[in-house]
């Protein structure tokens, strides 16, 4: 059975994208992307909200894993995000939404759960959230996130989007707490 994971970053205060969905003020620097690539090398099938998944649709096929202009993770990345499976929790999005990626499987928001825990069933890779702070809230409650990846950068927004829902009765046990190699973001992992 694979496991679904969680991966968000947010702010001091809680925020994963500042007013108006502003993505800028958070430290997405070369330690956050080791840190999303580690995670990627387990995982077989990323799961989206349609706002997440829009943001991967138009910046990662863009990235060209021969670029030498970019980083190893970030060139990394790019090949293994291709061929991976992609599930995307929407009401709204259609097929056509997919774009350079076909083959993106979209379920409705009254079948998701019952899709992913099929999916976590049958998988043999991991499957991989970021972000897509609706839906990470939502897996949370239901007892369907095996692990939480709560990184927080050195950053206060004041407002925005929060990275999770308040009031979430999910249990959360602290697995570990550790500083991104040469970043001043935190990981705290938790088993859920």
């Amino acid at each position: 059975m694979a496991k679904l994971i969680i991966s968000t970053l947010c702010s001091l205060d809680g925020y994963c994208a500042g007013p108006g969905g502003v993505l800028d003020a958070l430290p997405m620097d070369a330690a956050f992307d080791t840190h999303n690539l580690e995670l990627m090398r387990h995982a077989g099938t990323l799961l989206f909200g349609a706002t997440t998944f829009a943001l991967f649709r138009d910046f990662w096929p863009q990235q060209n894993p021969q670029d030498p202009e970019l980083s190893p993770a970030v060139r990394e990345i790019a090949r293994l995000i291709a061929p991976m499976g992609k599930l995307v929790v929407s009401d709204g999005l259609a097929p056509e939404d997919s774009g350079p990626w076909p083959e993106t499987e979209i379920v409705r928001r009254a079948q998701a759960h019952a899709r992913i825990q099929a999916l976590k069933a049958s998988a043999a890779q991991d499957l991989l959230i970021y972000g897509s702070p609706l839906l990470a809230s939502d897996l949370l409650a239901r007892g369907l996130v095996d692990e939480l990846n709560l990184l927080i950068g050195p950053a206060l927004l004041g407002e925005g989007l929060p990275a999770l829902r308040t009031g979430l009765p999910a249990p959360l046990r602290l697995l570990d707490a550790r500083r991104l190699d040469g970043s001043d973001t935190l990981r705290l992992r938790y088993a859920c």
